[in-house]
């Protein structure tokens, strides 16, 4: 017998200027409930209570770093840094181990990234959601 699946593959990328500006609040937007694939919803009006782990490599840490934590800490919402380094040989499977295991212990159930790291967030979401 054969078994096949498909699971669609959709997200968009935005350009956002002054992203990390205290006024900007795009990075504080969520996903629409049951929406697939995920939409984003509108930007919130109050701040407090939001919760956000953000996967980041150790250049984006590097150079955004502060930046990305005084943008969180001024909009009053809780955030975990999980840095990760982002070389050709680190790309082993204790990398989706440990997005997995921070999915976990954040407790939460979506989480957003960019480039090839989307790809291993997304891959463990999937995956926590599995087992």
């Amino acid at each position: 017998f054969t078994v096949s699946a498909q699971m669609p593959v959709l997200y968009t990328v935005q350009e956002v200027p002054g992203i990390l500006e205290p006024k900007n609040k795009a990075l504080l937007r969520g996903v629409v409930p049951g929406s697939f694939p995920f939409m984003l919803g509108p930007e919130p009006e109050v701040t407090t209570g939001l919760r956000r782990l953000v996967v980041i490599d150790n250049n984006v840490e590097r150079i955004y770093g502060d930046r990305l934590r005084q943008y969180f800490k001024h909009h009053g919402v809780e955030c975990k840094l999980l840095i990760l380094p982002t070389c050709e040989e680190n790309k082993e499977l204790h990398l989706v181990t440990t997005i997995a295991d921070a999915i976990e212990e954040f407790k939460i159930n979506r989480s957003v990234a960019g480039g090839w790291l989307l790809s291993t967030v997304r891959c463990c979401i999937c995956w926590r959601r599995l087992v």
